[in-house]
């Protein structure tokens, strides 16, 4: 849906787009930390139609006690920066609860330098043991110097953050666009391959970082005695006539994979 007048987005004193917060969680109150990318951080609506502000209306209406919903999402973000917001920053409010909104054509691309849109970001890579070891010699590339002094003003600028989120935005619809014309040339390929029967082997490998990124933090709410909650967020492919030219082109492709995938998948194991 198009917006037809400017939107009043408002930052946080903490940096993040939402009401204000108080470290403290307030008396006889449940704290729901929500972590996740553009589609939580919301620049495209206005504060009274993000999905979190409909949410803690209707929470706050059902149950018998406060609710508060703090809204850490962030254009871009990963389950890198997720893993290292909740354990450094999200963990001081105090929530009762973290849900974390996975989105799989956006994230398991950004998860690895070698398919990334953009390497000015921490990595972590899995090691033959199976022990993960976070890269940031991003932050040393002058790009990323430069990038940095525009990050307190878009951290409290709805302006600046609208341009990158529409930058973004951009980016996805080419991603769109490359992804109909492989399957228009009889090929699926990245991310969406994963929902076939030959995945590809990278994407593969970028899938069992993303997947155990999430159950590091499953396993950080945990032991902290915080609930958490993994919502998958709707693909492209649900819409019927992008999912039809993949289905045409291989007939096992399933659109529902990483939904069915990641319901089977047991982060407390």
């Amino acid at each position: 849906m198009e917006i037809d007048h400017p939107i009043a987005g408002k930052f946080n004193n903490y940096g993040w787009r939402d009401e204000e917060w108080s470290l403290q969680k307030p008396q006889n109150t449940f704290r729901i930390a929500l972590l996740g990318d553009s589609y939580i951080e919301a620049l495209q609506v206005e504060d009274n139609k993000t999905f979190e502000y409909y949410t803690e209306i209707l929470l706050n209406n059902s149950l018998d006690l406060n609710v508060e919903l703090l809204n850490f999402g962030q254009s871009g973000f990963t389950q890198t920066e997720e893993l290292l917001l909740l354990t450094r920053e999200v963990i001081h409010f105090s929530p009762d609860m973290v849900i974390l909104f996975f989105y799989p054509e956006n994230d398991i691309d950004d998860i690895s330098k070698a398919t990334a849109f953009s390497t000015l970001r921490p990595f972590y890579r899995i090691t033959d043991k199976d022990e993960l070891i976070l890269d940031t010699s991003f932050n040393k590339s002058l790009p990323f110097r430069m990038r940095a002094l525009l990050t307190p003003f878009k951290k409290h600028s709805a302006l600046i953050s609208l341009i990158a989120e529409r930058y973004n935005i951009y980016n996805q619809k080419k991603k769109i666009r490359i992804s109909r014309e492989s399957a228009a040339n009889k090929n699926i390929q990245g991310t969406l391959s994963l929902a076939t029967a030959s995945p590809d082997p990278l994407y593969f490998e970028n899938y069992k970082l993303n997947k155990l990124l999430i159950k590091k933090m499953a396993e950080f709410c945990k032991n902290k005695g915080i609930l958490f909650m993994l919502v998958t967020v709707n693909s492209k492919t649900y819409i019927p006539a992008i999912e039809t030219d993949f289905i045409l082109i291989d007939p096992t492709f399933n659109s529902n994979f990483f939904d069915d995938d990641l319901e089977a998948f047991d982060i407390d194991e």
